[in-house]
């Protein structure tokens, strides 16, 4: 989910980002140790799980825009590697990322 039209709220950077939700075991982003949401809240209607990462950038590349994870990873096969720029409880982190495959085809 996109963080930039709830930062205020949930104090994250105005940057914006995205908030991850869930990290399915034994994926790649799990062994790089990326964090899900540890809870709920509701912002107006919409439910929204924080205590986890919020993914900045990939690459270097800014996530500003609603395709821009899925754009960056269309680029990136089995094997590549991504380096994150997360914010975890209040600091930046960097994180490199070893890309696997799936059978769902999601490669994160």
């Amino acid at each position: 989910m996109s963080a930039a039209r709830t930062s205020p709220e949930l104090d994250l950077p105005a940057e914006g980002g995205f908030l991850v939700y869930e990290v399915e075991p034994d994926s790649a982003a799990a062994n790089a140790g990326i964090r899900g949401a540890t809870r709920a809240v509701y912002v107006g209607n919409n439910e929204i799980g924080i205590g986890g990462d919020l993914i900045m950038q990939i690459d270097g590349r800014r996530m500003d825009r609603q395709d821009a994870l899925s754009t960056a990873m269309a680029r990136k096969r089995p094997g590549d590697t991504v380096d994150l720029t997360i914010f975890r409880r209040g600091q930046m982190i960097k994180v490199r990322v070893s890309l696997s495959s799936t059978t769902d085809g999601q490669q994160l």
